[in-house]
């Protein structure tokens, strides 16, 4: 994002010693692809491009640790000639920036002013900006329609239609142990569970038709019914689903996590496709009922709210409220 508001081509560096598990990983392409940016790979950066690094950490200094690289870069474009070489930003994966690209817009007068000059000042104080720029990089490819559209229940024109999607969506996060396989990798994904999700757990499992009771009530909207859908790191919610709900949409697979699955089930292309049709259900749906305790959820409720603004429903306090869950 940052690279696009700069106007600056954008390099991701990925780590050179990655496990055989994450080699699994299925191509970002085959499920995304660009509406106004092209994602298509090269082999290597050009040698006429002038690289300038720039990493961060997960911590409170992530905006002061960037912005000198970025100044510095602006400076030498601003000083440079006409025949100076292109720049270009080179994000690693090994460490990341986190914070919003307002935050980070706006941390300095000179990267501000350049980027209202590329936005408009509207756009840069909305708090949709991220969820635009995220419309502007990111539609679902041609095989996710395709994967989309053969689901049970999917509203005619799948998520190639426009708007939101008539579905309540429920993103139950349970843990990473959940997605653990006989036993495997059990130790990291035991202590990667963060209290929250333990505690939803626990809730969930004193009353599994709770929740499920919770969805269907949200799933009307002016009178009309819509369609339900369950998506959930725990393969035993989505049997729990079926059993509770009439036809609930759930998609073909099983949860994975690159660090805690087996190889098998990261090798599967069920599975990998299951990751990224969720996602896009997310972001598509006009009513979601979530834990709260997921990147993967404000990412896509991020994305969907810039297109149209649905419902949130946090699982906590509206179905808690609701005494659905004792």
């Amino acid at each position: 994002m940052l690279a696009l508001l700069l106007d600056l081509a954008l390099v991701l560096d990925c780590p050179e010693r990655v496990p055989m598990k994450q080699k699994a990983a299925a191509p970002f392409l085959e499920y995304f692809s660009g509406p106004h940016f092209d994602w298509t790979p090269i082999e290597a950066h050009p040698k006429h491009v002038e690289m300038v690094q720039l990493t961060g950490s997960s911590n409170a200094k992530e905006v002061a640790t960037v912005l000198p690289a970025v100044l510095k870069l602006l400076t030498r474009r601003r000083e440079g000639s006409r025949h100076s070489r292109p720049f270009a930003v080179r994000y690693s994966a090994r460490r990341y920036v986190r914070g919003s690209a307002r935050t980070l817009a706006n941390a300095h007068e000179s990267l501000k002013n350049l980027t209202e000059a590329r936005i408009g000042s509207t756009l840069l104080s909305s708090p949709l900006l991220e969820g635009c720029m995220f419309r502007y990089l990111l539609r679902p490819s041609d095989r996710t329609q395709q994967l989309a559209s053969r689901l049970q229940s999917m509203p005619p024109g799948g998520l190639s239609s426009p708007g939101l999607l008539p579905l309540a969506v429920l993103h139950l996060r349970l843990g990473d142990s959940f997605m653990v396989q006989h036993g495997r990798n059990a130790s990291h994904a035991s202590a990667s569970d963060v209290p929250r999700a333990r505690d939803l757990a626990a809730h969930y499992f004193r009353d599994p038709q709770a929740l499920f009771r919770c969805l269907a009530s949200y799933s009307e909207s002016h009178g009309e019914c819509m369609g339900c859908a369950v998506i959930s790191d725990a393969a035993v919610v989505h049997r729990d689903a079926v059993a509770h709900l009439e036809a609930p949409m759930i998609t073909p697979g099983v949860p994975v996590h690159t660090a805690v699955s087996s190889s098998r089930d990261l090798a599967n292309q069920d599975n990998h496709a299951k990751t990224y049709l969720d996602w896009w259900l997310l972001a598509r749906a006009n009513t979601i009922v979530h834990s709260n305790t997921s990147s993967f959820t404000s990412s896509a409720i991020t994305f969907r709210d810039a297109t149209a603004l649905g419902r949130s429903v946090n699982v906590r306090q509206d179905c808690l409220r609701l005494n659905y869950i004792a």
